[in-house]
């Protein structure tokens, strides 16, 4: 009963905002006839076809029909009805969207933060949604400061006493095993959606993304433990394969910059943003700040002798990449926003829990 409920509840609230969405729609014509209508009344002469068109406008079944807020009235009751236990205050405030969903104080916010945290612990068992996929790739970017909390743990531990000793941690395996974990839950989500979820090529290429970035991790610090030409080499080849790799899977596939036309690869004409040149400037800084990643994980005597220096330059490119995953958001959310509105996908399709009758 509760499961049945809840789906019912559920597929409401998405009727619900459906109803909105064409209310908006109506709103939105009618509006772009009216500054229409008076942009040519103010350049034009003939203002009588103006208002002749205004009536026919206003007359239109569009405009006119109460059905949508018949029905919008009717949803609305049935929510607080069934599901508010007859309490309007409480069904409105489910069923409108605040002006803020998501404040970083709220204990809610925390406790959302904190279940996609547990979903991400648990990928191999759970369905991976676009949340778990888009909070994973957040932690990419931040395996400087994963790594950097290993190293406070070990500060704490040795209560700060000779640290370069006791917490060398760039000449420990536990050190890569922390830094590749992010790497390594990508890879995961993407080979179970590649098994279960379809588009398996993909998903499959995908999760080789992600396993040579762990790689590259892992053939740092193999490096750094046991230096030698061999491990270098591996190193090197490996490092700017992944970032290669990378570059390319964020340019035409997290972002869809390009479509071909007449054989030619251009920028894509569906976009959010009206400036063109934001989206050239994404795709040079994206390469610049891919490669100067690598950097980050050039072990300590490779290029810079000095440990000061090369601690230096860490941060820097990790800091670097913060803002190029801030970037790589933008571009990301966009692109799928695009995909989402040209595969109809703005409203959720909701099981219900029996059958409908065909053409229903």
């Amino acid at each position: 009963y509760r499961s049945s409920k809840s789906k019912l509840k559920k597929a409401t609230l998405e009727l619900y905002r459906g109803i909105e969405l064409a209310q908006n729609y109506r709103i939105l014509n009618y509006t772009g006839f009216i500054k229409l209508l008076q942009k040519y009344e103010r350049f034009g002469t003939w203002t009588d076809g103006v208002q002749f068109y205004l009536f026919t406008v206003e007359n239109h079944q569009f405009i006119r029909s109460a059905s949508l807020d018949t029905m919008y009235k009717d949803v609305e009751n049935l929510y607080i009805t069934n599901f508010a236990g007859g309490s309007r205050k409480k069904g409105l405030r489910k069923l409108h969207i605040p002006d803020s969903r998501f404040s970083l104080f709220h204990f809610s916010a925390r406790l959302w933060f904190m279940n996609n945290v547990r979903r991400l612990l648990l990928t191999p068992l759970l369905t991976v949604k676009f949340k778990d996929f888009f909070l994973a790739d957040q932690l990419n970017s931040l395996t400087y400061s994963i790594g950097a909390m290993h190293l406070a743990g070990c500060a704490y531990a040795e209560h700060w006493d000779n640290l370069s000793t006791k917490c060398n941690v760039s000449h420990t395996w536990v050190y890569p095993a922390v830094t590749m974990m992010p790497s390594m839950w990508r890879c995961l989500q993407c080979l179970r959606r590649g098994f279960l979820a379809g588009n398996p090529k993909r998903n499959f290429s995908n999760a080789l993304k992600y396993f040579l970035a762990a790689l590259v991790h892992w053939l740092a610090a193999l490096y750094r433990i046991h230096p030698s030409r061999a491990t270098q080499v591996s190193w090197l080849v490996i490092a700017f394969t992944s970032t290669t790799y990378s570059y390319i899977w964020d340019v035409f596939m997290d972002w869809s910059m390009f479509e071909m036309e007449n054989g030619r690869p251009r920028l894509r004409k569906e976009r959010k943003y009206s400036w063109t040149w934001a989206y050239w400037f994404a795709i040079f800084t994206n390469f610049i700040l891919r490669y100067g990643w690598v950097s980050s994980l050039t072990p300590t005597y490779f290029f810079l002798p000095d440990r000061n220096h090369y601690d230096l330059v860490a941060f820097i490119t990790a800091f670097t990449d913060v803002y190029r995953r801030f970037q790589w958001n933008i571009f990301r959310m966009e692109n799928e926003h695009v995909n989402n509105c040209g595969q109809f996908r703005a409203t959720k399709d909701i099981p219900l829990p029996y059958d409908l009758p065909p053409n229903h």
